[in-house]
């Protein structure tokens, strides 16, 4: 009688197989989560793409800006699997030397055809604030 062979497993084999299966489904997509990096600086060129278009932004506005942060981030719902989150955070700019803060939420997707999350944030309440600051409020 022959002996039954066994075989143990092997931990490169083991480590390629879980790389592969990863590349098959969500272990390798570029998904952001709120408090991400890059969703943050994706976030703020979005407000910045608005609200440095308003009219009157370079000579009233632009000249008395500092920093321009997010804050405060919170994830208010999230579907991982689709890669789609609901944030909540506190956009902070420096106007005439003051610190000034806004309420905000935003959105994250994962565009399945682009491997890469999208960002959409709600400008609004920004852009009164910086009416409002540039008013003297």
């Amino acid at each position: 009688m022959q002996p039954i062979r066994t075989r143990t497993a092997n931990p490169l084999a083991a480590a390629v197989a879980l790389t592969l299966a990863c590349g098959l489904t969500a272990c390798g997509r570029n998904q952001l989560t709120c408090n991400d990096e890059e969703a943050k600086k994706e976030v703020l060129e979005v407000i910045h793409s608005h609200i440095d278009t308003v009219g009157g932004f370079d000579t009233r506005i632009k000249p008395h800006l500092g920093k321009r942060y997010l804050t405060d981030i919170a994830t208010t719902e999230s579907d991982k699997e689709l890669g789609r989150y609901s944030c909540t955070a506190t956009y902070n700019y420096e106007f005439k030397n003051k610190t000034r803060k806004v309420q905000i939420s935003y959105a994250l997707k994962y565009l399945e055809d682009q491997k890469k999350s999208q960002a959409s944030a709600s400008v609004q309440p920004v852009k009164m604030d910086y009416l409002i600051a540039d008013a003297g409020g």
